[in-house]
């Protein structure tokens, strides 16, 4: 069977009939109906994720974990579609960047349908820090003690 060339891509929903012909019989054209399937929702395949916080607000890396199983009007479903997100706010950016951490909400759509994803960035913790001394001189006769000579360490 030879069907005729048809945009599926493109394709809006409702029915189309499509010609095809079987190759040795003339001139007999067949014609089929096919219904174009209609997302009614999509499903994320977690409803939350956590980040770091960084100084570039990149999460890209990280979103690109979440997919979603988009169900059809026909119950048919597609698992693991990718999520088209919408670009990042300048508030949403500030909040990646800013080590105190935070929430939001990043919007995007999965086969047409809406999807959103509570983004929770995990607040910076200091691991270690050490500060630097700067030179000092004591009067002739006070001892130094111990805590003039060890660096600052907070953790």
């Amino acid at each position: 069977m030879t069907w005729d060339q048809h945009d599926w891509f493109n394709q809006k929903p409702g029915t189309v009939t499509l010609s095809g012909s079987l190759e040795g019989i003339e001139p007999t054209v067949l014609k089929a109906k096919a219904t174009a399937k209609t997302a009614t929702n999509a499903t994320l395949n977690k409803a939350k994720l956590t980040v770091k916080s960084t100084n570039t607000g990149d999460i890209t890396d990280d979103l690109k974990t979440i997919t979603a199983t988009v169900t059809y009007d026909n119950g048919t479903k597609a698992e693991n579609q990718a999520v088209a997100w919408n670009a990042l706010t300048d508030d949403q950016l500030a909040t990646i960047r800013s080590r105190a951490g935070g929430q939001f909400v990043l919007e995007g759509t999965v086969a047409g349908r809406p999807v959103g994803l509570q983004i929770t960035v995990s607040p910076a913790s200091i691991t270690s820090a050490k500060a630097k001394r700067d030179p000092f001189t004591t009067p002739v006769g006070i001892p130094l003690t111990q805590d003039d000579l060890n660096p600052v360490t907070v953790t």
